[in-house]
């Protein structure tokens, strides 16, 4: 049976946490500052009409696909590891985590950049609304990780107990008012979706696969799983209300992001040479290719909210 460890909400005020953060993480504040100012002196504004974002080893690649080229990154001329990331609704504003495990959201027009006073986080995730930033706290929890959120305007934290997680990552509802993760089962991952004014956990899969990287589109969600008898990766869609699953294709090491059009998916996949790279996904023909080269090597992709790829506009 799934149970939350913590069964009370606790509010705390970000704003209370902020002086220890400056005190202990003083370093880190000079880093983002130091950063911002080189994001400002070099960005591309072109970057801010890019159709999706992956990273590299040093930062975020923006990338055009009418031109199919890179045209601008983030944080311009320094080198910066950045692990998750997600983008404001409005595509002028991007929070990631970094080496540090540090939260940092950082505006891509002027550089400015802010830390959120977060223990220790692996992944973060922007509400469609705006409004909040899901975050996974990890604090080296041999239980799991902690879920919360930061309001954007008010600095306020919102803490929702610790979940048996592994494998970090989250997604919104279109709602904003559930996330999608997978649960850490040990012999098994599963979906779930949480309910934040609830406080329901609701599981979508029941199986001995294990099921990771969920992202929220529409009415259904895509998410990669491991086969426990194959250990073959692949692609799945499911119904958030049915739970009907299908198939969609084999492949290797997958994490999906969906275009805001929801006609296309970028993947970074291991290909047939055994280099990651990013490919595009045609979801009604399933048609796919790669889109970026393999060097730089890419990790995580994004698509930005204000991409128009796909729709009758463009």
């Amino acid at each position: 049976m799934l149970k939350r460890k913590n069964d009370e909400k606790i509010k705390r005020s970000g704003r209370q946490s902020w002086q220890m953060v400056v005190i202990l993480g003083g370093a880190g504040a000079l880093l983002t500052m130091i950063i911002g100012f080189f994001w400002l002196l070099t960005t591309d504004s072109q970057a801010l009409q890019a159709d999706f974002a992956y990273t590299t080893r040093c930062g975020i690649q923006f990338y055009d696909m009418d031109t199919e080229t890179v045209v601008g990154q983030f944080p311009g001329d320094e080198c910066l590891s950045i692990h998750q990331y997600d983008f404001s609704p409005d595509g002028t504003r991007v929070v990631y985590t970094n080496d540090m495990a540090q939260v940092t959201i950082a505006d891509l027009s002027t550089g400015e950049q802010d830390i959120i006073p977060i223990d220790e986080a692996s992944a973060v995730a922007w509400s469609p609304d705006g409004s909040r930033i899901a975050i996974w706290s990890y604090l080296y929890l041999p239980s799991g990780q902690t879920l919360v959120t930061y309001d954007v305007d008010s600095g306020e934290i919102t803490d929702y107990g610790t979940f048996s997680v592994r494998y970090t990552s989250l997604s919104w509802s279109p709602n904003s008012q559930e996330v999608l993760f997978a649960i850490d089962h040990y012999d098994d991952v599963e979906l779930v979706h949480y309910n934040l004014s609830t406080q329901e956990l609701t599981q979508l899969t029941d199986d001995e696969h294990l099921n990771q990287y969920p992202v929220w589109t529409g009415t259904t969600a895509l998410f990669s799983r491991l086969d426990a008898t194959t250990i073959r990766d692949s692609l799945w869609r499911i119904h958030i209300a049915t739970g009907e699953q299908e198939k969609l294709f084999d492949a290797r090491t997958v994490q999906a992001s969906v275009s805001p059009s929801g006609a296309y998916a970028t993947l970074m996949m291991t290909n047939d040479d055994g280099y990651p790279a990013v490919y595009l996904l045609d979801l009604e023909t399933l048609e796919q290719r790669q889109t970026t080269p393999h060097e730089p090597e890419p990790y995580v992709t994004r698509w930005l909210p204000t991409a128009d790829y796909g729709t009758e506009s463009n």
